[in-house]
């Protein structure tokens, strides 16, 4: 993709793609800037990292496009405290001990709250469903190519329509993430590691559950099966869960 340039962070500056910006150049950066972006028929809202020259220039760095993106949001939030409050570059660095593991163990002794509903709630389980049932009908009474490219396009419409089939649980201490068609996929989330929760709805997409770590990564999970309610919902509790847990950590220092 063309917005994606090739980054390189120094103590000297940041380059993109083949333009070298010095540090003495930048008066202000944001890690996260809600910008829009243009793809394909539609526009949408993406988070990216904006760097404010001292000439006014605006420069926009798509990084959830990069497979180390938070790597680079961790890198430009502490140029963001250096250039606030002074301090020397060679100072960048990725912290040790980055995001740890946790396993069903973990899990065990937890209690949760469900944020689940039945998949047939949800239209792409019919239409999969439809055209599930309108390939095998044309299987049954065709010879040739079709019989090796229909199994194959129903593959691919199973994985997209099972992206969009996750369903949450959550306790005092994780959130979990799993999918509704695929069991084996599970996803634990410690809510000490999320700084931030929102939904996101993207055109002819179905709502998502977007989740900002600690370390600026940014997860998306799809849920067509639940309702407005049910995200607003998990949301609030999510917030006040992390609010809570700040709070507590606070009065201990």
């Amino acid at each position: 993709m063309k917005n994606s340039k090739k980054i390189i962070l120094s103590t000297e500056g940041i380059q993109i793609g083949g333009r070298l910006i010095l540090w003495v150049e930048v008066r202000e950066v944001k890690v996260l800037d809600a910008q829009p972006l243009g793809f394909m028929f539609y526009k949408m809202q993406q988070q990216a990292i904006t760097i404010i020259l001292k000439s006014g220039e605006e420069m926009h760095i798509w990084v959830e496009f990069y497979a180390n993106g938070s790597d680079i949001r961790l890198l430009i939030q502490q140029a963001e405290v250096i250039l606030e409050h002074g301090g020397s570059f060679d100072k960048l660095h990725l912290p040790a001990n980055r995001e740890q593991i946790y396993t069903e163990g973990d899990i065990n002794a937890e209690t949760f709250h469900y944020y689940w509903r039945s998949v047939f709630k949800a239209i792409n389980t019919y239409m999969f469903l439809g055209f599930a049932i309108f390939s095998i009908w044309i299987f049954s009474n065709t010879k040739g190519v079709l019989l090796y490219v229909l199994p194959v396009i129903l593959l691919i419409l199973f994985i997209l329509v099972s992206l969009q089939q996750h369903y949450f649980m959550l306790s005092d201490k994780f959130l979990v993430v799993k999918n509704a068609w695929l069991p084996y996929r599970k996803l634990i989330i410690p809510l000490h590691d999320i700084t931030k929760v929102a939904t996101e709805t993207l055109p002819k997409q179905e709502t998502a559950l977007v989740i900002t770590t600690t370390e600026y990564k940014m997860k998306r999970y799809q849920a067509g099966s639940l309702k407005e309610e049910d995200f607003k919902e998990l949301v609030a509790e999510i917030e006040k869960k992390i609010s809570h847990k700040k709070a507590k950590t606070s009065n201990t220092h």
